[in-house]
Order: C-alpha cells, then structure tokens, then sequence
C-alpha cells in the first residue's frame, strides 16, 4: 500500500491542474453510497410493514422511493465516473507529455545504455496503468472502503451477535487476499519484463 501512495504523491503534479473534478467525484461518491445503502432499508421496510401484514396502501410510496434512489444513484456514478474519467485522462496526457520532452532531451548515450523496449514499456504500459489506477483505481477504493464501512454498521445495528460470527472469516480473507495480491504483482512484474 505504501508503494502505491508513493506512486500517487509522484502523480498529484500531473493532476493538480483537475482536482476540482477530482473534488467533486469524490463529493458524489459518499452520496451514491448512502444511496445503495438506503435501497435494502427500503426493501426490508416494505416487507416487514407491508407484505407480511398484509397491508398493501403505502407499498406504492415505498417502491416509488426504492425506483427513485436507483435512478439518482445511476446518475450520481454516472457523473462521478464522467468526471474520473476526464480528469484522469487529462492528468495521463499531462504526464505524457512531460516524459516525452524528457526522453526527447536524453543525450544519445542513455538510449546506448537502456534498450527501446524497455523505455517503450515505461512510457506506454505503465503510465496507461496509472491512468487505470487514478480514473478508476482512487475513487473505487474509497467507495469500497465507504461501503464496508456502511454495511457493517447497517448489520451491527440490525443484528450486533450475527454480525460478530460474520466477521471471524475476515482474518482468514484478509491473510488470502494479501496473498493473492503479493503473487500478482510478482507474476505483473514478470509479465512486465
């Protein structure tokens, strides 16, 4: 994770000239998020005071709130992924831009030392995954994060004991993810070279 926030740092000046889009994604973020998590409260209020008991005045309100927060949700991703979007792309074209002039400015021994192939690697494929990892990579770590968040305080509040013996799997989860993350990064690098 440090390597990544390092990585991030290094990108901020390339993204700075757009952080107010980059503001405002991660405004709308939160907001699209309460929004999921209101969906399922929705639901479970028009079960339990309506269907079970039979009661079906009232269920039309309800479903015109559940088709409503889905319609604002959709248009809340929808605007924070069109501003990623085009934040992020414009951050990339600033950085390949900047390494272009500092390749172009290379004295003709440094292209002696290091082969094309590599230098074409570092100037292609690693900055399209930064690309990847600054339009969709920030703001869906956060979501999750924000999400996880919000569950778990929905489940703590609805069943404190069921949420307990939920989250014994965690540990075993975290140790496999970590795990699966170090070998991909490893068989990344390898592919890489």
């Amino acid at each position: 994770m440090n390597r990544e926030m390092q990585a991030l740092r290094r990108l901020w000046p390339f993204a700075k000239p757009d952080r107010r889009l980059f503001i405002i994604a991660l405004i709308l973020t939160p907001v699209a998020m309460g929004l999921s998590l209101l969906q399922p409260w929705l639901m479970k209020l028009a079960i339990d005071t309506h269907i079970v008991k039979g009661e079906f005045s009232g269920l039309e309100t309800i479903a015109g709130l559940f088709l409503l927060t889905i319609v604002m949700r959709y248009l809340l991703e929808a605007a924070y992924s069109l501003a990623l979007a085009y934040a992020g792309q414009r951050s990339i074209l600033r950085l390949r831009e900047y390494i272009y002039k500092h390749l172009v400015n290379q004295a003709p021994a440094f292209f002696d030392k290091n082969p094309a192939g590599a230098l074409m690697t570092r100037a292609t494929s690693d900055v399209e995954s930064l690309g990847e990892a600054l339009t969709a990579g920030v703001v869906t770590i956060v979501l999750d994060v924000l999400m996880v968040i919000g569950v778990l305080s929905v489940m703590f509040y609805l069943n404190w004991k069921l949420t307990l013996v939920l989250l014994c799997a965690a540990p075993i989860l975290m140790m496999a993810l970590s795990f699966c993350r170090k070998k991909l990064r490893d068989y990344f690098a390898i592919i890489r070279d």
